[in-house]
């Protein structure tokens, strides 16, 4: 048997490289915050939504990286109405089947008595629950749209609420909520 020694040997081949690129992969979930500030007399601040102007809106911002959800409730009332707010508690988690997106809300109380800025209103609840009745893009289970039913859980006394929202209906339905003729009726449940 011939001898070999290790001065003689081939040089090992080297491993396969099997570490993979590094790859983008989006998050799971969109989380956004909504702050319900209820001022000393009960009013309820409302900001104009940009994107949907006139309509009235809770102010309501994304959460971003690094932000902690507390800061982002002062943020969005801030951005929205130039008016620095002390939250108090998360009242309720929202959860919307389609696409992923989890609300938080807050209810926070200003934390002075300047006025918000041109652009906002205080206005007592059961006005505000009017106003954000226009807000039909999709629904509660308990038939509520979503930022009024985020409202009266933010005035419950107690409690966080965990609610599922239903998706929002495809294009081929009217405003209401009725399939559009020859759109595809969804089966009943």
């Amino acid at each position: 048997m011939p001898h070999t020694s290790a001065a003689h040997t081939p040089p090992a081949e080297p491993p396969p490289a099997t570490a993979q690129p590094a790859v983008f992969t989006a998050p799971r979930h969109q989380v956004s915050i909504t702050t319900v500030t209820l001022n000393d007399q009960g009013r309820v601040l409302l900001v104009r939504d940009p994107w949907q102007a006139p309509e009235w809106t809770l102010p309501t911002a994304a959460l971003e990286a690094g932000e902690s959800v507390r800061q982002a409730a002062v943020r969005c009332v801030r951005e929205r109405a130039a008016l620095p707010v002390e939250p108090d508690r998360i009242t309720g988690a929202y959860k919307a089947l389609a696409p992923a997106h989890l609300n938080l809300t807050w209810i926070a109380a200003p934390a002075t008595d300047r006025p918000a800025r041109h652009g906002a209103l205080w206005v007592p609840t059961h006005e505000a629950l009017e106003l954000l009745r226009a807000d039909d893009a999709d629904h509660a289970p308990t038939g509520r749209p979503p930022l009024a039913q985020r409202l009266l859980d933010a005035h419950a006394p107690f409690g966080t609420h965990m609610r599922l929202h239903r998706p929002r209906p495809p294009a081929a339905h009217t405003a209401h909520g009725v399939p559009a003729p020859g759109a595809h009726r969804p089966p009943a449940r």
